[in-house]
């Protein structure tokens, strides 16, 4: 049971960016609040599989010379090796882990982060298998998520710093962000989800930098944004979560009215 909830609580995190900052509304604003910065417990008996990290060795080295004999391999080929491999990893991790299975469904990113939250050293392997036949952007993505959920939080920005570089999307800056949260460098997570926004202005990113913003004192930049996560979210559960959170609560305390926050002396109600 412990597992299920751990699983659901990471895949909404990680997969549902909306579901992840509704969790993160919940915890204290001074914790950063993204699967990719919070370390798991390994399993060194399955992690570190000599047969299995033979075996993607060997998947590898084929599809590699297999694309090289054609021309350079593409990020859509070496996305097949990812597939394989991770489905490979699955299936052997099923075969010795009677008791914490991974559900196989038709979703390559429910798979792909299912393995990154119950094998991260394995799925790190894979996406640095990957990025030897060929560099991308969800290669570097994927495998900072994974870096980081083993605790290797220096190797983790390294990654998603190459991925932002091939190109800036929102995924690797928003975890980047994350991760700088979680450091107290508010300046860059602020620099972080600013430009996420400017890619995707998502109700989530403003609520991040809003946390990001209040932590830095900056009081005004932190209730603009969060007045513009309460016009652009639909998911009410997540906006009844921030207005009773301590972001508002805070915002209030020092004089800032947000039109969605709670008021806690009319009985919780919206203003």
């Amino acid at each position: 049971m412990a597992m299920t909830i751990k699983f659901a609580l990471l895949t909404a995190l990680l997969y549902y960016p909306a579901a992840g900052a509704r969790l993160a509304a919940q915890q204290q604003e001074t914790v950063a609040v993204s699967a990719s910065t919070q370390p798991a417990v390994e399993s060194p008996s399955t992690d570190r599989d000599p047969p299995l990290m033979r075996k993607l060795r060997e998947l590898k080295n084929r599809m590699r010379e297999e694309f090289r004999k054609k021309h350079e391999p593409t990020p859509e080929e070496a996305r097949r090796f990812r597939t394989k491999a991770v489905m490979l990893s699955i299936k052997y991790h099923n075969i010795k882990n009677k008791r914490s299975k991974i559900p196989l469904i038709n979703s390559e990113d429910f798979a792909i982060h299912s393995l990154i939250y119950a094998q991260p050293q394995i799925a790190a392997q894979i996406f640095a298998c990957e990025l030897e036949i060929c560099k991308s952007t969800d290669a570097y993505n994927y495998k900072a998520q994974a870096e980081a959920i083993r605790g290797d939080k220096a190797q983790a920005e390294a990654d998603w710093t190459n991925a932002i570089k091939i190109a800036p999307e929102t995924e690797p800056l928003r975890h980047r962000g994350y991760l700088y949260f979680t450091q107290r460098r508010y300046d860059q997570a602020i620099a972080d989800f600013t430009r996420a926004i400017k890619d995707r202005g998502i109700a989530p990113l403003y609520h991040s930098r809003a946390m990001a913003y209040y932590q830095k004192d900056d009081y005004s930049g932190a209730a603009n944004d969060l007045e513009q996560f309460f016009k652009l979210n639909t998911d009410k559960e997540y906006s009844r979560s921030v207005s009773v959170s301590r972001l508002c609560y805070g915002l209030r305390k020092r004089g800032f009215i947000v039109e969605g926050c709670a008021d806690p002396e009319n009985g919780g109600e919206k203003k």
